[in-house]
């Protein structure tokens, strides 16, 4: 009797050990299982990431539109193209309002935001460029008009005059619009802004 209690007690701790240890691991999978807490930031989604790439998409396309109707302001199927564009956006930006969505703005963006209100500044100037040398010859006219009135022989000696004051304001707005284009670009090369967004 002695010799088979001698015998079954290894074999019952050894049971008892087996069972504890699948007791353990049978737990421990359950805690990398347990849900996350309502604090903890979801990760984005396919669906997200998707969103957030066409509405970037969207955006690039609308800074382009502008740039190309500053060019060509009289092209009515540009002013059409930008209206659809401008329609994408919004549908795109209630989406993301609708789901949660959190939009993406990389450098890109931002610099191609930049770039193009520099460009539209500096296209707007040079047109008023161009209509000041139109509008020059009228304008020496008129100032020689005012001087034959006031003294007829100063008229003689009197020679047609640009209004150097004014040609040089414009010219050095347009500079000051260069000179700070130049400075964007090199900042968003020092980031590792893409060099196309720096291009009309």
């Amino acid at each position: 009797m002695r010799i088979w209690i001698l015998i079954l007690l290894p074999i019952v701790a050894l049971a008892q050990s087996r069972s504890r240890s699948l007791t353990m691991d049978d737990v421990s999978p359950l805690r990398e299982t347990q849900p996350r807490l309502a604090s903890e930031p979801a990760p984005s989604s396919e669906a997200e990431k998707l969103w957030q790439d066409r509405l970037l998409d969207a955006r690039m396309g609308m800074l382009d539109l502008k740039l190309r109707i500053a060019k060509d302001e009289t092209n009515a199927d540009l002013k059409v193209e930008m209206k659809k564009q401008q329609l994408l956006v919004d549908e795109l930006q209630r989406e993301g309002s609708v789901k949660g969505y959190r939009e993406r703005r990389p450098y890109d963006l931002e610099y191609r935001e930049r770039y193009v209100d520099l460009r539209l500044q500096m296209i707007e100037e040079e047109k008023k460029n161009v209509t000041t040398r139109r509008s020059n010859s009228s304008s020496i006219y008129i100032e020689a008009d005012q001087t034959r009135r006031r003294n007829r022989r100063q008229l003689r000696t009197t020679a047609p005059v640009i209004d150097a004051r004014k040609l040089e304001a414009k010219l050095t707005r347009l500079e000051q619009l260069e000179e700070q284009l130049e400075l964007l670009q090199e900042e968003g090369r020092r980031l590792g802004v893409s060099p196309g967004i720096f291009r009309d």
